[in-house]
């Protein structure tokens, strides 16, 4: 069963769903030393997990892919359906197969479980300010997949549709910067560089980075 604690008002609730209890310990741990953070539900389980979006709200949900009753990618879609809700998922799968489905199912933010609490506490606050984390070898998967060529994104080709500041953003991001890291070596303000990511996400048609770097580099407009 999902373990619920009390919700405080202005605080950034946080769903975890997590079967193994060592890690589900030390992942409440680092939530609960957060300041202005909640840990609102626990779960152990998909069902759990499942049952939580029906009992509680939240801003922010920390989730395993992988279930002992379910995926966690049902799980992350059925999330996203929640509007403005944030994922990030926390996994031991590097794979391109585990890494390309979540981000695909909507996850906004993808890490491995042998991150640091420093670490796992940045990209927690990452993914509530619009970034996308990812981990060093997930980003490497990611990119190793895009260039493979396995497969054309559907429709014409997107070369000329960003602009050359947009280009750089996104360039930027792919090697795993933050809003601030990229505004500092644009020379633009953070809320600048959140406005052309929003730009590039209307243009590429994606709501992601994972996705808008996938299509980028697949249709040639970024390469890396």
């Amino acid at each position: 069963m999902a373990e619920r604690v009390e919700q405080l008002p202005d605080a950034i609730s946080v769903l975890l769903v997590e079967d193994d209890p060592a890690t589900r310990a030390a992942l409440e741990a680092v939530v609960g030393s957060l300041p202005g953070h909640v840990l609102v539900a626990s779960a152990g389980s998909f069902s759990a997990g499942n049952r939580a979006l029906t009992e509680v709200t939240f801003d922010l949900a920390l989730v395993d892919l992988d279930l002992p009753d379910g995926s966690g990618l049902d799980l992350i879609r059925r999330i996203k359906a929640l509007d403005g809700t944030k994922v990030l998922v926390i996994t031991v799968f590097a794979d391109q197969t585990n890494v390309l489905a979540a981000t695909r199912a909507g996850a906004d933010g993808y890490v491995l479980k042998d991150i640091e609490g420093p670490e796992l506490e940045s990209a927690i606050q990452q993914v509530m300010t619009g970034a996308a984390p990812l981990s060093p070898a997930v980003a490497a998967h990611l990119l190793r997949q895009v260039r493979s060529g396995m497969r054309k994104v559907a429709g014409e080709s997107l070369v000329n549709a960003l602009t050359e500041r947009e280009t750089d953003v996104l360039e930027q991001l792919a090697r795993g910067h933050t809003y601030r890291e990229v505004g500092r070596r644009c020379g633009i303000s953070h809320n600048t560089v959140a406005f052309h990511v929003k730009q590039i996400y209307d243009k590429l048609q994606v709501n992601s980075r994972g996705e808008a770097i996938y299509r980028a580099v697949n249709d040639g407009i970024i390469s890396m």
